[in-house]
């Protein structure tokens, strides 16, 4: 970035002062994110951080390349919710995870490039793993639905699986008329003619399967009807993924979201304190 550029980003935000515009020039020299992203940040700060001690420490998280947690600082602010400042113990605060809603340690931070919404390792993982088998595209932050670029799925994610995404882009791109789903019942690899608009065998177990939501085969149901009545099966919270239901209680997903199969609540909120935790991986 030249100095031009800076100064339109500082005419683009008339609020922000000199001090705040040579720090967001720091920080953009020191991370891939957006110039425009950065000083958007500082312009929120500027209105809605109301003391000195609160800018400082979101200064600080933006000096540190800390963004999702200056966005959480400006987020609190903007709900009225009283921020506590203590230079022994902010710095070690955890926010929670978007996906699982559990508490991520400093150290364990993972943001995407187009936003600041915080993630464990594992769970951002095992998300856009999900969205991939379900041959998603583009692939969308779950919290605020910025697009994910490239660069920020090769790196979590092994190179099976970024071929299979690229695959299904190259595939949306050229218009072709296949899709390669997978049994998950057997696993099997399963080639899908759409000119077949209705349903798919496999070969191999004899399941059939709804083109439409990808679920059993509902003849005599519309896809909405067939989910509110799948048996045994309810929406993880996280990722929209019907998680088979084998004892009441706290389900974990493969995303990693645990929630609760009676209320639907991320397990961290459900009130249901009787029901025990039942694992589906």
């Amino acid at each position: 970035m030249d100095l031009e550029e800076l100064r339109k980003l500082i005419d683009k935000y008339p609020k922000m002062e000199i001090f705040e515009a040579l720090i967001a020039g720091i920080v953009i020299g020191t991370t891939s994110l957006s110039a425009a992203l950065i000083f958007r940040f500082m312009a929120e700060a500027s209105s809605s951080l109301t003391t000195t001690y609160q800018k400082i420490d979101f200064y600080n998280f933006l000096l540190k390349s800390n963004l999702g947690k200056a966005k959480e600082l400006i987020s609190l602010s903007k709900a009225n919710k009283t921020v506590v400042v203590k230079k022994s113990s902010f710095y070690r605060q955890d926010y929670p995870c978007k996906l699982c809603k559990h508490p991520v340690p400093d150290m364990e931070i993972q943001y995407l490039e187009t936003c600041a919404d915080l993630f464990h390792p594992k769970c951002l993982k095992a998300y856009i793993e999900i969205m991939i088998d379900k041959q998603i595209f583009p692939l969308a932050c779950p919290e605020c639905h910025s697009e994910i670029i490239e660069r920020d799925i090769s790196k979590r994610i092994d190179t099976e699986y970024f071929q299979k995404h690229q695959k299904t882009g190259i595939l949306i791109a050229m218009g072709e008329q296949l899709r390669v789903l997978e049994c998950k019942n057997c696993g099997t690899q399963l080639e899908v003619d759409t000119n077949n608009t209705k349903r798919i065998g496999c070969p191999k177990c004899r399941v059939s399967y709804c083109l439409n939501c990808l679920l059993e085969f509902h003849d005599n149901q519309t896809c909405d009807e067939f989910k509110k009545n799948v048996p045994n099966r309810k929406k993880c919270p996280g990722c929209s993924e019907m998680v088979l239901i084998k004892k009441k209680g706290i389900q974990v997903c493969k995303c990693n979201v645990q929630f609760c199969s009676e209320c639907l609540n991320y397990a961290i909120n459900c009130k249901c304190s009787s029901l025990k935790e039942n694992k589906f991986m």
